[in-house]
Order: structure tokens, then sequence, then C-alpha cells
């Protein structure tokens, strides 16, 4: 592949303490071969950063080509709906994790609900 650069759009943050584990991902951009890749979504509390920084960015949602989601936990997934007309990309071991609710077998308090509801239509619908 030729031609592929990047920025972080939105630096992650981890933080942790006796009451659980709390985190920002890196939101990043990703240019490659005429495509333009969004790599995670982040967390509710993102959005409006996240529509600002893609606004300073000349980047309008609907040109975002591909949604890339390296994992369904709530930090990196939660805008997933915001992005219609992309194709996206989630790995199928992590996807049958989530709609088969295996998460709840190892008590993983990150998979958010409606990311879910979300992935659990889109995998029914495109059956």
């Amino acid at each position: 592949m030729k031609n592929i650069n990047y920025e972080i759009i939105m630096p992650g943050i981890g933080a942790s303490s006796n009451r659980g584990a709390l985190g920002w991902c890196n939101i990043s951009i990703i240019y490659a071969n005429g495509k333009t890749i969004l790599f995670d979504t982040g967390s509710n509390d993102d959005r409006e950063e996240l529509l600002l920084e893609l606004e300073k960015m000349n980047i309008e949602i609907n040109n975002i080509d591909i949604i890339f989601i390296s994992h369904l936990h709530y930090d990196h997934c939660c805008n997933i709906e915001l992005f219609d007309n992309a194709q996206i990309i989630v790995s199928k071991r992590e996807l049958e994790y989530v709609i088969t609710q295996e998460y709840k077998k190892y008590n993983d308090p990150y998979v958010p609900f409606a990311t879910v509801k979300y992935f659990e239509n889109s995998y029914l619908t495109n059956k």
C-alpha cells in the first residue's frame, strides 16, 4: 500500500483507581489508497469533541469511508451510529463475543448494551 498517512485526532487517556478503570482510547484518522478511515469512534463523552475535531479537519461524517473498531468496549465504539454511510470493520471473533453475549461469562463491564443491540441488529439484517 502506498500513500498511507494517519493522525491521532484525540489521544487516549487511561486511568484506574480502587473504584475501577476508566479510559478513553486514541481516535485516529487514516488516509489510505484514497479512503478516509476512522480508527475507533470513542465513548459517548467524546462525541462533541470528535465532531469538532472532524470539522476542524474539514472531514464530513458522510465522507468517512471506513470505520475500523479495534474492539467493542465503550471507549472504542459508542459513536458508531454517527457514521451511517461508512463500512464498519470489526473482527469476527469480537463480533461473536458481543452477539453471543459471551462477554457476560467474563463479567466484562466495558461492553455497552446499546452497542450490543446495534451490532445484533446489523448482524441479523446483513445475514
